[in-house]
């Protein structure tokens, strides 16, 4: 199977506003997708999956001080999601419930 990064770039589809501060967009249909939870315990590691996957900043930097981090990828044979969630504490719903917007469909 061929796995391809999906940048999300489609059109938005609905927008809504939530509690965490953030106005979430639907970007793509997303309605099946297999997820994996990482938790990395160290700064390092995930900026290192940042710096590989990351979108940067208008000055080329990634954004600083992030709890979590999700890769979403879209097989290009099949059409399958599968999403990757990288945490930085365990047990840190707030963030997982966030990350997992993300594998979704949804952006902000």
């Amino acid at each position: 199977m061929k796995w391809v990064l999906s940048l999300l770039a489609v059109l938005p589809l609905v927008a809504w506003a939530s509690d965490d501060g953030y106005a979430w967009k639907r970007e793509v249909q997303i309605d099946d997708v297999s997820i994996t939870v990482e938790v990395m315990g160290l700064d390092t590691k995930m900026n290192a999956i940042r710096a590989k996957y990351g979108r940067r900043g208008p000055e080329g930097a990634l954004r600083t001080r992030l709890f979590g981090y999700s890769v979403l990828f879209r097989n290009s044979e099949t059409g399958a999601y599968r999403c990757s969630i990288y945490l930085l504490r365990e047990g840190d719903e707030e963030t997982l419930a966030h990350e997992t917007r993300h594998c979704y469909g949804w952006g902000h």
